[in-house]
């Protein structure tokens, strides 16, 4: 896996994320996510799908003219027709960061680059040239083998993990064939009927519907929305995964040992988020039952042009073979589209573009779910003492279901002023 920017062609707007480099699939896929963020459509079409022990038809997008570019914007690829899907069977956790392969001393200069985002770009054998290796270090003693492609390093075998909890699974990734021939023949006498295409209407799905009811029981208190984390199952039941947070937060002190500058940046973010209230400390008596209580694992990310540190509690991370995303309703997609936003341009003379600091941060969760996000810190930072609990209690920007949530109450605050402004 290596990061990468993904853009259209036609357009100066990218998204960084992560690109999985898969040989064993003769297709490239991209999720939907990234084409919400760039505001594109695509084109309806239906794929035969092959998977391990698998065939079905499948309804998917095709989208043309996409390409991929290293992150300093320096080697670009053009992409051949993505195809999309809701969602790649990967996710942040699968990365493999520097901490992964410290254990091989031939490895200690290699420079793994990491961002805040998740798995959303399936390269396959369509694109020789990202899988391309420029160079390679050979593995030693059973250990995992390093290539460099045109975006950076990769690493490929089996990462050292501990633990009596992990999961072994393999993955893969073909398509074959395309549409038959009668799909086809429909598809090209549709072109000549445009109309059909302008009929064509999404709905809200069960889930987005279930999502709406959610968020109906938000309620406003001191300046502040309360909204309940929206499961897809009332009777959620999670893992007790307090042994992946307690192993995040030991790999994350030997870096601290190792960079002065990084530890006391990590420090000052994460002593501001307890300071404005956006984190509680949870009392020791405060005993949940079983399957009610989540640990979110942590790290810090550089903002490459701020030059300041972000700390990203991850809610992708995955432990008994689920994460606190897999369990959340991600909602409708609320993206405004590229053409209504340039045309607003034209209303008025003077166009305004604003920053809300800490936007996520301004909408609490309801206190009967602030135990699925819970995380292990120091108090007050001295990792000489014990590490402790704290919950969040604000919606994280790594949620699945934050950006919906926000766009929902900003439409109805938006809604709200405008039902005044008439009356």
């Amino acid at each position: 896996m290596v990061p990468v920017r993904v853009k259209a062609k036609s357009s100066d707007k990218f998204v960084e994320t992560y690109a999985f480099l898969d040989s064993g699939s003769t297709a490239t896929y991209c999720s939907d996510r990234v084409l919400h963020l760039l505001g594109i459509v695509g084109k309806k079409t239906i794929l035969n799908l092959s998977t391990l022990g698998n065939k079905q038809k499948q309804t998917t997008r095709e989208v043309r003219g996409l390409e991929i570019s290293s992150l300093d914007g320096e080697h670009t690829i053009e992409l051949p027709p993505v195809f999309t899907q809701p969602s790649l069977p990967l996710s942040r956790a699968d990365v493999p960061s520097e901490e992964d392969v410290t254990g091989w001393p031939h490895y200690r200069d290699l420079e793994l680059e990491r961002i805040d985002s998740e798995v959303d770009l399936l390269i396959g054998v369509n694109v020789p040239k990202a899988m391309e290796p420029w160079d390679i270090i050979a593995g030693k003693d059973g250990g995992p083998f390093a290539i460099k492609t045109i975006f950076g390093w990769v690493v490929n075998g089996p990462l050292e993990v501990s633990g009596e909890d992990t999961e072994s699974f393999a993955q893969a990734h073909f398509i074959k064939g395309s549409a038959s021939l009668e799909e086809q023949v429909r598809d090209h006498f549709n072109k000549n009927f445009p109309e059909r295409s302008i009929d064509d209407k999404l709905e809200n799905s069960k889930e987005d519907c279930q999502f709406m009811e959610s968020m109906k029981q938000s309620h406003k208190q001191n300046d502040h929305f309360f909204v309940n984390l929206p499961f897809k199952h009332q009777c959620v039941a999670l893992p007790n995964n307090k042994k992946q947070a307690e192993q995040r937060l030991t790999m994350l002190l030997k870096r601290f040992v190792k960079d002065a500058r990084f530890r006391e940046a990590y420090n000052d973010f994460m002593n501001k988020v307890i300071e404005k209230g956006y984190a509680h400390r949870v009392s020791p008596d405060d005993k949940p039952e079983d399957g009610k209580v989540w640990y979110l694992p942590h790290h810090g990310v550089f903002h490459p042009k701020k030059n300041k540190i972000r700390v990203v509690f991850d809610c992708a991370a995955r432990y008994g073979g689920t994460s606190l995303n897999d369990q959340l309703l991600q909602g409708s997609n609320l993206t405004n589209t590229l053409v209504g936003t340039l045309t607003r341009f034209r209303q008025d003379e003077v166009a305004v573009m604003g920053d809300i600091e800490s936007m996520f941060y301004q909408v609490h969760v309801s206190p009967s779910d602030r135990n699925f996000q819970r995380f292990l810190w120091w108090p007050k930072g001295d990792t000489s003492a014990k590490p402790v609990e704290f919950q969040i209690v604000v919606h994280l920007f790594g949620s699945t279901s934050s950006p919906i949530i926000i766009c929902q109450l900003c439409s109805a605050a938006n809604r709200g002023r405008s039902e005044r402004k008439v009356q």
